[in-house]
């Protein structure tokens, strides 16, 4: 009979956006998004207030804060950072070792911790 264990599966929520409010603590009151007009790939809480949202085209996250807000916010695009995102995981990776050694990522924002 093999024995139990638990597993913890981590999915970072609204990571690549959440690194850039380390370095721009302003994006974590407005509405942001990683991305452009045509394409986001995450957006904050703020934005997601609205509606916007990952593979959402930005223009779409852009007229929804708008209307939405009743014109008194507008939808904040930043580009892309893939070594910043590189650095933080790695740094979250660090941390996520220290319970289980043998971490597995799925990705950039997500891993299986076996506890």
């Amino acid at each position: 009979e093999q024995p139990l264990s638990t597993v913890a599966v981590i999915d970072m929520d609204s990571f690549f956006i959440s690194c850039h409010i380390l370095t721009q603590p302003r994006l974590s009151s407005v509405p942001a998004c990683v991305g452009g007009p045509s394409m986001i790939s995450t957006s904050n809480y703020p934005a997601r207030k609205y509606g916007v949202r990952a593979a959402m085209p930005g223009y779409i996250g852009k007229i929804l804060v708008k209307e939405l807000s009743g014109g008194k916010e507008e939808l904040v695009f930043v580009k892309s950072d893939y070594e910043l995102y590189e650095r933080k995981s790695g740094e979250v990776r660090g941390v996520l070792e220290e319970y289980d050694p043998g971490l597995r990522m799925g990705g950039l924002d997500e891993g299986v911790l076996d506890l």
